[in-house]
């Protein structure tokens, strides 16, 4: 599905990204783990295409995007929910999911479809997205990128700062996503969640993917030693 080949990218002189190689098989979900700073995020947005990179490719399905705007990646099949959701706080609940139906080149995702993986939209529609709670803004953000029907879904942090019984239902959306053999790609720091949901898991390390491989086969002390700060 996702196939990532020698990526680099830089801020300024620092090289943040070293030689990333990356493969995301289709209908699973990958988590991206490491400490603060290691560069997750910046990896999603340069995905995204919202950094440049310095070298590389980035290939959805077979096709070459590494030359695309954002939008046209959207258009593509890949959607984002970025770290702190980054929803308009000023718009409505509707008006937040029309700008993400407004990215959708084929056919949407009806409401109804989205009100059962998150009911809270049926009783949330006309309320602004700044008068949400956390965990109500981070089902709308999520809703917001599934509008247009993605075929890659890129999460960062989506449990981060949200309560325990919010986060079980973000589980089970994305439960049932992977039963849609939607393919997804989850950065998180709350490491018991990632392992339930994903398959295959990469840890970054300054910049470089330190360990990867499919859950089962790695040592979750392993893995923990390299999230221990």
């Amino acid at each position: 599905m996702l196939n990532v080949r020698g990526l680099d990218q830089y801020y300024g002189g620092s090289h943040t990204l070293r030689g990333i190689d990356l493969d995301v098989p289709e209908g699973t979900c990958t988590a991206l783990l490491g400490r603060n700073g290691v560069g997750k995020t910046t990896l999603l947005r340069c995905l995204i295409g919202e950094l440049p990179v310095a070298r590389g490719t980035v290939q959805l399905g077979g096709e070459d995007l590494t030359a695309l705007p954002s939008y046209e990646r959207a258009r593509r099949g890949m959607g984002y929910v970025p770290q702190g959701r980054e929803i308009f706080s000023r718009l409505t609940v509707g008006e937040n999911l029309a700008v993400g139906e407004s990215a959708a080149r084929g056919a949407t995702a009806p409401l109804s479809e989205l009100e059962a993986l998150f009911p809270i939209l049926r009783t949330m529609r006309h309320r602004r997205g700044g008068d949400l709670s956390g965990g109500q803004q981070q089902q709308l953000a999520i809703a917001r990128a599934l509008i247009s029907r993605p075929r890659l879904l890129l999460l960062d942090e989506p449990t981060e700062g949200i309560q325990p019984s919010t986060i079980k239902e973000i589980g089970r959306v994305l439960r049932a996503l992977l039963e849609r053999k939607m393919t997804i790609i989850l950065v998180e720091q709350y490491l018991d969640f990632a392992l339930e949901l994903a398959e295959h898991c990469a840890v970054l390390s300054r910049g470089e993917i330190v360990l990867r491989g499919r859950i089962t086969e790695l040592e979750p002390a392993q893995v923990r030693r390299h999230l221990a700060v």
